[in-house]
């Protein structure tokens, strides 16, 4: 049904409950994010089927469903600062609250703000950044585009995590590569182009995140401020933990000419568990996503040649926090599928 990805919000309502309500309700969010969900995709068949979304004007459903996130996101955040500003919550309850929002910042912010950065419009582009800034991320819009489409599934690519790489060193090597990575990219556009921005786009990225910090502490104080900085963290290294699962171990070979084989669905890991292809929009259809950036989400498809994560993102993404069993399940997984 088109209308399942209604189902999404039930993580910003989740985190709205949990700010409103205080005591054991802020960890709702993260009960459901890591709790709830992949104990469920457990249970339920995933779906490979291809998507048959509404056409012509109804189609426009789709974006307002993601450009909705925008003012939730924000909302979201104003309560929580709001809240501390307010002294509402005990040092438990701001544990709860700090990694709530930022499941709402990385899994939606990072991810819907990924959905839109690849498309051409001035507009999407700037709702993009609106999702990245509370992330703290907006480089990742020129890495990602310009860098990790170009090189994934090789060692020239930070996001691309080789196998035996724990998550916890990917984190370190990823975060950093990605910025050092965003800087040379747009070096490259300075000196290869006579037009647009003649500055390196990073500083201007750095000084709106200094702005949104400095209103935060303006408004809201400096316990405000420091919080959001960890929500963000927690934000940014959801992103990258998804990263980690989309192409662990994949690696395109070089040719006899120095290039690096095509891209092929062999590249990025899927996933069809039904209930993370929600919840994130059909990023799990990764395979479709890296051979078609263009595409929007709800026309994504599981392409056949493509390996198959053995749990849904969620679940990968807890397997992953445990090194020794996570490099044991996926050398297994990465054999049988080098064996098909």
């Amino acid at each position: 049904m088109t209308v399942k990805y209604l189902l999404a919000y039930i993580l910003p309502l989740v985190c709205w409950i949990g700010l409103t309500l205080g005591g054991w309700f802020t960890f709702l969010t993260p009960l459901l994010a890591f709790g709830l969900l992949p104990t469920l995709e457990l249970f339920l068949k995933g779906n490979s089927k291809p998507i048959r979304p509404w056409k012509g004007a109804a189609a426009y459903f789709y974006d307002v469903l993601v450009y909705m996130h925008v003012p939730i996101t924000y909302f979201l955040i104003l309560l929580f600062c709001s809240k501390i500003a307010e002294g509402s919550f005990s040092p438990v309850e701001i544990l709860g609250c700090t990694f709530s929002v930022g499941i709402i910042c990385g899994s939606f912010g990072m991810n819907l703000g990924h959905e839109l950065g690849h498309r051409s419009g001035a507009f999407d582009r700037f709702m993009a950044n609106l999702l990245w800034l509370p992330n703290l991320y907006m480089h990742f819009g020129i890495e990602h585009n310009l860098w990790h489409h170009t090189y994934v599934a090789t060692d020239e690519d930070p996001a691309s995590a080789p196998e035996g790489m724990s998550i916890y060193q990917f984190w370190y090597a990823s975060v950093l590569g990605n910025i050092k990575t965003a800087w040379k990219v747009d070096r490259r556009r300075l000196t290869r182009t006579t037009g647009g921005l003649r500055f390196n786009k990073m500083y201007l990225i750095i000084a709106v995140e200094l702005l949104y910090l400095i209103v935060i502490c303006s408004f809201f104080g400096v316990q405000a401020m420091l919080l959001m900085i960890a929500a963000a963290i927690i934000g940014f290294l959801l992103l990258e933990s998804v990263n980690y699962i989309e192409h662990y171990g994949l690696r395109r070979r070089k040719l006899e000419s120095g290039r690096y084989e095509p891209l092929g669905p062999q590249h990025s890991w899927n996933s069809d568990h039904d209930l993370g292809r929600i919840f994130l929009y059909e990023l799990t259809r990764h395979s479709d996503h890296h051979l078609n950036a263009m595409k929007k989400y709800q026309t994504l498809d599981s392409l056949q040649g493509s390996p198959q994560l053995p749990y849904g993102y969620p679940g990968s993404i807890l397997l992953a926090l445990f090194p020794s069993m996570w490099k044991k399940k996926m050398a297994a997984e990465l054999r049988r599928f080098e064996g098909s």
